[in-house]
């Protein structure tokens, strides 16, 4: 098997990653340690995509500062959630983008990233460097692949 590259030696790295539930958060997390149990000095950001339009209408809701939704966007498709647009403003070492559902305007802004190394899941991606498939559509899946390419040796 051909690896793309040793992630041993990136310094930084950055995953968008949907929000389904907690089981998912917690895999995540689990998922982030072993790379950082490798890597340890290495500098790991996560932006989580909600995909959930309830949640962000409630008046109630508590946005988490990493976290991005459709309620970024006003009706023209203007963003305006500055603080998620400086992640992508930042010059990692490898974007891995672990989530397909975001809208047009959202991808625009995942695109533009300055990462060295852009991954994706999705064929319709512009600029990204590797774009994988996964037989299932799950986080999970998609972890496992990220993992098989880049971390086992």
């Amino acid at each position: 098997m051909m690896y793309i590259a040793d992630y041993t030696k990136w310094k930084s790295l950055l995953f968008v990653i949907p929000i389904y539930n907690d089981a998912d958060n917690r895999k995540f997390m689990q998922f982030r340690e072993q790379i950082l149990a490798v890597n340890p000095k290495m500098v790991m950001n996560a932006i989580r995509w909600n995909h959930d339009k309830k949640a962000v209408k409630a008046k109630d809701y508590q946005r988490v500062p990493n976290e991005w939704n459709h309620a970024d966007f006003n009706w023209l498709g203007k963003h305006r959630n500055f603080g998620i647009e400086d992640y992508f403003k930042r010059p990692y070492d490898a974007m891995i983008l672990l989530c397909d559902d975001m809208p047009k305007e959202a991808m625009k802004i995942v695109e533009q990233s300055q990462a060295t190394l852009k991954i994706g899941f999705d064929n319709n991606l512009n600029n990204f460097d590797v774009v994988l498939k996964s037989e299932k559509n799950d986080l999970q899946a998609r972890m496992d692949l990220v993992r098989q390419y880049f971390m086992v040796r």
